[in-house]
């Protein structure tokens, strides 16, 4: 109405909260289900969050696999720029669950990884859970169940491993929430302490 210099507007909106079946913004590196700090390869335990705690990025059981993921699902190994962007900024497109080829070799003795590594001392980095590793190389492919936040405070490079000092920590993430409950039918576990917001009206 012309002349009118204030109203009262009221608007309401429902929202669901839980973890995520795709996230963004994730991080090529991989952390085990079986860490000592988690324990929850069958969605029975909740994480220890907020305790200091140190992740190595070594080879893993399989040649080639020293935990870091190939995000894009493209063949042959990535390029130490493109990962190094990964850690800085995320992948920039939602990852589901599921099966993730390993990128062979490791570059944390490249300038760009490890100043994006630096880059992300003080923040939370979003990590893919692995349940299991199997193959060789470039076939090798990690089994991804969930998602799960990492405060990194300092790292360690020795040649090609590297070891990241941190703690796990609850998160919420960009993502889509699936439609089933929790820890059925190939649905993350919220034991993992990443959730997500999603509007439903």
């Amino acid at each position: 109405m012309i002349g009118t210099t204030s109203a009262d507007i009221t608007a309401s909106a429902k929202a669901r909260i839980g973890p995520p079946a795709q996230a963004l913004a994730v991080a090529p590196m991989v952390v085990f289900c079986g860490h000592s700090l988690i324990q929850n390869c069958n969605n029975n335990h909740t994480p220890q969050f907020n305790v200091p705690t140190t992740m190595d990025f070594d080879p893993m059981g399989a040649p080639g696999a020293f935990g870091m993921l190939n995000l894009d699902g493209e063949n042959g190994t990535i390029g130490s720029s493109t990962e190094a962007d990964w850690i800085s900024k995320g992948f920039n497109k939602y990852l589901g669950l599921g099966d993730y080829k390993s990128d062979p070799g490791a570059k944390f003795e490249s300038q760009n990884v490890e100043d994006a590594l630096d880059a992300r001392i003080g923040t939370v980095l979003l990590f893919p859970v692995f349940k299991t590793l199997t193959g060789t190389g470039q076939n090798a492919e990690y089994d991804i169940i969930g998602w799960i936040g990492f405060h990194l405070t300092s790292y360690d490079v020795h040649g090609h491993s590297a070891t990241l000092h941190g703690y796990f920590t609850q998160y919420i993430a960009q993502g889509i929430l699936a439609q089933s409950s929790p820890g059925s039918g190939g649905v993350p576990s919220s034991l993992f302490g990443v959730k997500a917001i999603q509007l439903i009206e």
